[in-house]
């Protein structure tokens, strides 16, 4: 997953790339951005180039996995 937020003027958006090859555009008025950091993600991706989503899915952290906020930014909004 990846994303690119940006704000202008009054409003802001987002696109998100998501595995393996979706893509989510947001907009709004405004917004709140947290950066994690999840317990499990290591440094750098795996390869699950030779293994199946359902083969590594355990292996993954999950919505529920602990983690740690790092920054968060408001775009302040109304």
């Amino acid at each position: 997953m990846s994303s690119t937020p940006s704000a202008a003027g009054k409003g802001w958006w987002m696109d998100l790339g998501l595995f393996p090859d979706g893509r989510l555009s947001l907009t709004g008025a405004a917004a709140d951005f947290h950066l994690l950091d999840a317990e499990g993600i290591p440094d750098a991706p795996p390869d699950y180039s030779e293994r199946r989503l359902s083969e590594v899915r355990g292996d993954l952290p999950w919505w529920d996995s602990e983690c740690t906020v790092l920054k968060a930014a408001t775009t302040g909004g109304k």
